[in-house]
């Protein structure tokens, strides 16, 4: 034993054992905590008092099972050569009745006291809370009676275990001779000992700190863990420099707890419940504890190494604490302990926390620990546990306007995660609205929502609902306020926009400005205060539409690129912050900027992360934007099946009624225009703007639906229609509307000399800007327009720079729209005509130059060759080079000397 730090314990019992030899009875306790060693002290013990002569009789009480006198049984069946040869128990057969029982219990452990007074007796009992008060009373009163007697009576108890004799203490401390030994935890140098044995580890002493911090000395707790390691030191990353733990030490710990008694089991689980917030007070006042109690009961767990302080040491233990509890007993230990954690002020996130365990109660502060907490978790950027914890807070809230507010609240809150999730909060705000039951603030921001969601006729109504309360005497001032804060909010951004305390006032206000008055090029100082604005706020659930309205301004402006910036770094943090739905919504802005700056393959890849964040039931009717994006896009790249395949998607019935639904249907016309399919396309731009009168938006929002459909007619060669729906749309346009898309909307129908002047001024604007689709699509009309003037050279060099910019930005519908509408140019047949270029590229080539050689002798690039050729094998219905010699224009040229 003295290898296991047990030295000073174990001299002491040797000194008693002495003292016992010399005829004077003792009785030594021995207490200590559950699994510190006692009965590995009597053990030891035991070897040394019978190397040294003495009759050891052993018995443990917990096998006793506090039946009457089955202590004194089970010693005097260990009792050896009592009474007789050797190893024959004194007692062979009990008798049956208590009495009889009685009177040979009492007779043959007469023989022990008198066989004491020749030689020495040792007398070990393990776990003498268990042991019966008959046996007890009987040892108690014969080492009392019999002063001359070499008796030495060990027992062990542990603490917290309250003995079958309540005034055990007591009759041990009136015994003459009586001694105490308190057994405590193992020292580091102990740990050490009995690590002695593993496999040596460079790390051995950090690890044997690590496991006595973790063990807190106990040889029970240690020796588990060591079980679990079985030479393999494993750490556990998410516990810090705490050790791994296994089956062999949870079972300790279970053995632990329930070896020590139900106040130690009520304890533990009480600690399991408060957490880290423990403390004596809330613990006596949880487990109705008398408080005096606590603090030894306390040390009693700390020695037996699952506690430090009033923290246990390991997180799986309040786990396993908690799989062991029944369901209605841990809520109610959840509730009393919110309770008694908001009378102790302790902070609102750890009250909640015990709320959102425990059975549902209405109570006006359980609302209003809630709701803070959920705005403590939003701070931190946990939207999921916040949104939890307001769900909650509906199933306690009582007062239905509050429910209203609240739901109106998960609404906005949700939208991090996903508009498609925010969605299904507003049915019970929508049902209240028609009802009539909104208050002013309430309906201010549900409308500010439902603009969001793009669910305009809701909006509407909304607003049409806040400017009647307005009107009304009893509620004027609520309502009035909540106008001047709506108009206040369209702020400096929207200085464009006439603020009136009217329904269309309050409605331009909570639609995003950024999204009406049609293709609005907002001002330089409009622009500079956006960005500042970007510089300057952070990104919450209350400035995401400020930002984003924001970064929607400079994507309108002359400065895409400055948008795709902005809108990437918000989406960043969004991602880092995992605020996935506000990830999307930045995405889809980044897309339509990097669209009109011609970046393709960047407004794809921005589209699909956007497409990608939308699950779950409303998904579809969200997915709507991303997708418009992504058939704008493969529109532009040429790739129709793409932009079909994206079509074939099955929109869901709301979508009519969505502001989604317009955006949706005009990409849906650029793409029937684009693929030939022009009456679909005229269908699909009515179908806009017919929506959008419902609506009382036309002319609003950045939906240029008749232009749009003044191409298309243009297409058709309905000219006179078309010059009538892009007059109409010139005048709809403000005055900071772009000058260039004003003037291509002019060139529609006009002469072709006319059509020519037009273009070439909305080229000139378009080529110091960074909105390349537009300039590439004016590039086209103008080069087709020179070339109907006759000005062949031209419109070679328009086109040309038309076919560059497509072929750099991948614009594969400019490209093919250059060579039909070239090819259509012409006559057919013998009747074709060559331009100048095409002709002194298509010689060379029948010469049998490459295209690298031939860009090379005339200056050009090798795609400028490839589009010359294309351009002559089409006109001419030729197959390759090959068949260059089945042009005589071309075989004269060749034939007279070349180019």
């Amino acid at each position: 034993m003295a290898s296991f730090d047990r030295d000073t314990e174990l001299c002491e019992l040797g000194k008693a054992l002495g003292e016992s030899a010399g005829g004077e009875p003792r009785i030594v306790l021995v207490e200590g905590a559950i699994g510190v060693g006692k009965s590995l002290l009597l053990e030891g013990f035991a070897s040394y008092a019978a190397e040294r002569g003495a009759t050891v009789l052993w018995a443990g009480a917990r096998e006793a099972a506090r039946r009457p006198f089955g202590l004194l049984e089970q010693l005097l069946a260990d009792g050896g050569s009592l009474g007789g040869g050797a190893g024959r128990p004194l007692v062979t057969a009990w008798p049956r009745r208590w009495s009889s029982r009685s009177r040979e219990v009492y007779r043959a452990f007469q023989g022990v006291r008198e066989s004491s007074r020749s030689g020495q007796f040792v007398i070990l009992v393990d776990d003498v809370e268990d042991a019966d008060r008959e046996s007890l009373q009987y040892l108690l009163r014969t080492l009392r009676n019999s002063p001359e007697s070499r008796i030495l009576l060990v027992v062990t108890k542990s603490l917290m275990r309250v003995p079958s004799l309540a005034s055990l203490r007591t009759e041990l401390l009136r015994q003459p001779g009586f001694r105490s030994i308190r057994l405590a935890p193992l020292s580091k140098d102990g740990v050490a000992v009995m690590m002695a044995d593993l496999p040596e580890d460079d790390r051995i002493a950090e690890l044997v700190a690590d496991y006595h911090s973790l063990s807190g000395g106990n040889p029970l707790m240690l020796r588990a863990l060591l079980e679990d390691a079985k030479d393999v030191w494993v750490r556990e990353p998410a516990c810090g420099e705490q050790l791994a733990v296994g089956p062999a030490y949870l079972e300790a710990v279970v053995a632990g707890l329930y070896r020590s008694g139900p106040r130690a089991l009520l304890l533990a689980r009480g600690m399991a419940i408060f957490g880290a917030w423990a403390t004596p007070e809330l613990l006596a006042e949880l487990l109705d504890i008398p408080s005096g109690t606590l603090p030894g009961l306390l040390q009693a767990l700390e020695e037996a190494g699952l506690l430090v302080g009033c923290e246990l040491r390991h997180h799986c233990v309040a786990s396993m604490l908690f799989a062991d509890m029944a369901p209605e007993e841990r809520a109610a230990l959840h509730r009393r302990a919110a309770e008694l954690l908001h009378a102790a002020a302790a902070p609102t996130a750890v009250v909640a926390e015990h709320l959102l365990a425990s059975p549902d109660e209405k109570s006006p502060w359980e609302v209003a620990v809630l709701q803070e907490a959920a705005t403590e978790l939003l701070r931190e950027d946990r939207p999921e546990e916040a949104i939890r914890y307001l769900e909650r807070t509906l199933a306690v809230c009582s007062d239905e306007q509050q429910r209203i507010g609240i739901r109106i609240r998960l609404a906005a809150v949700a939208r991090r995660l996903g508009l498609q999730v925010a969605h299904r909060h507003l049915e019970l705000p929508l049902a209240a609205m028609r009802a009539g039951q909104l208050s002013a603030g309430h309906l201010a921001s549900l409308g500010r929502l439902l603009g969001v969601f793009g669910q305009i006729g809701e909006m509407r109504e909304a607003m049409s609902r806040l400017h009647a309360l307005a009107a009304n005497r009893e509620r004027e001032g609520e309502a009035e306020a909540q106008i001047e804060m709506l108009l206040a909010a369209d702020g400096q951004l929207s200085s464009g926009i006439a603020a009136s305390p009217t329904v269309e006032g309050m409605r331009r206000a909570v639609v995003p400005w950024t999204a009406m008055a049609g293709p609005r090029v907002p001002s330089a100082d409009v622009v500079a205060a956006a960005e500042e604005v970007l510089r300057l706020t952070r990104l919450s659930d209350t400035t995401l539409d400020t930002l984003i309205n924001a970064v929607k301004t400079v994507a309108l402006s002359d400065r895409p690129s400055r948008a795709v910036y902005w809108a990437r770094m918000l989406g960043r943090e969004a991602e880092g912050r995992r605020a996935f739905g506000w990830l999307s919504l930045f995405a889809s802005i980044e897309a339509a900027a990097a669209l009109r700056l011609g970046r393709l393959a960047e407004a794809e890849a921005a589209a699909l992360r956007c497409l990608d964040r939308l699950r779950g039931p409303d998904a579809d009717l969200f997915a709507a934007a991303p997708i418009s994006l992504l058939v704008r896009v493969y529109t532009l790249m040429g790739s129709y099946e793409d932009a079909a395949r994206s079509l074939s998607w099955q929109a869901p019935k709301e979508l009519g009624g969505n502001l989604l639904g317009a955006f949706y249907r005009r990409a849906q016309g650029h793409y029937y225009l684009a693929t030939g399919r022009h009456h679909a396309a005229v269908g699909e731009f009515l179908a806009v703007g017919r929506q959008l009168t419902r609506w009382g938006l036309d002319g609003e929002l950045a939906l240029p639906w008749r232009g749009d459909l003044a191409e298309a007619l243009t297409a058709l060669g309905d000219r006179k229609q078309a010059e009538r729906y892009a007059a109409q749309q010139i005048d709809m346009m403000p005055d900071s509307g772009s000058l260039a898309h004003q003037l291509r909307l002019q060139a529609l129908g006009r002469t072709p000399r006319r059509r020519a002047m037009l273009l070439t001024q909305a080229a000139e604007l378009l080529a110091v800007s960074e909105d390349v689709v537009d300039y590439g699509q004016t590039l086209v009309d103008l080069g087709l327009a020179q070339r109907a003037l006759g000005e062949d050279e031209q419109a070679e060099a328009t086109l040309e720079r038309a076919w560059q910019l497509a072929a750099e930005h991948d614009m594969g519908h400019l490209r093919r729209l250059i060579e039909d509408r070239t090819v259509a140019s012409d006559e057919p047949g013998r009747q074709a005509r060559l331009s100048d270029s095409e002709r002194r590229v298509a010689v060379l080539a029948l010469e049998g130059q490459t295209n690298r050689e031939i860009a090379a002798a005339l200056f050009v690039t090798v795609s400028t060759v490839e589009q010359h050729l294309t351009r002559v094998y089409r006109k001419f219905g030729l197959q390759g080079r090959h068949d260059l010699v089945r042009v005589p224009e071309l075989a004269r040229v060749a034939a007279a000397g070349g180019a």
